[in-house]
């Protein structure tokens, strides 16, 4: 069925009784915020400045069709090195506790015991999550920041990262919407890290 922003072309077909229809796919949906997915190398990171500076951006996108032919592309977090951590934050917010919009913010994080059967969950779990926060379906979205998953040797870790961690009625309606995973979660600020 087409959506409402989807161009229909009607064409005839002298072979058929019935008319064609024909999607113009060129239209693409646009997200409400502009969001880039975000690397660090699991490499040396010894210091906050090596750590900045192993943080690299991996591509932006506005659209739905941006994303899906972006994530297509990249690697299964459950095929990345330990130590990896990936991030998909809007546009504008660095993943670093030391970005202002991120200073009086927390998260809400769940953590996986990494093994074979959580694998593919992990991976899913991941999507799931992006999707989640690209596709506004929190219902204080403005207080969203983005969502990291970090690699390590014996678990994965899925965070949300929230702008108001202090303002405790902000934090328990995010923490109690379901569908994330972080009903009854802790909400740790930023700044006691």
């Amino acid at each position: 069925m087409a959506d409402v922003n989807e161009k229909v072309v009607v064409v005839e077909n002298k072979n058929a009784q019935d008319p064609v229809l024909q999607l113009d796919y060129s239209i693409k949906h646009p997200l409400h915020n502009t969001w880039t997915l975000w690397f660090d190398n699991p490499g040396r990171k010894n210091s906050a400045q090596n750590w900045a500076q192993n943080l690299k951006e991996v591509f932006s996108f506005s659209t739905v069709e941006d994303f899906w032919s972006s994530w297509s592309n990249i690697t299964k977090v459950t095929r990345l090195d330990v130590g990896s951590n990936c991030f998909v934050f809007k546009k504008g917010i660095r993943p670093e506790w030391e970005d202002p919009i991120n200073e009086n913010g927390g998260k809400f994080s769940v953590q996986f015991q990494r093994t074979k059967q959580m694998g593919e969950a992990v991976n899913q779990l991941w999507l799931n999550a992006i999707l989640a926060c690209i596709g506004e379906q929190f219902k204080l979205e403005h207080e969203i920041c983005g969502v990291v998953l970090s690699v390590r040797k014996s678990f994965f870790r899925l965070a949300l990262w929230t702008k108001s961690a202090n303002n405790r009625d902000l934090a328990e309606a995010l923490g109690d919407q379901g569908g994330f995973g972080i009903r009854g979660s802790y909400c740790r600020v930023h700044a006691t890290w």
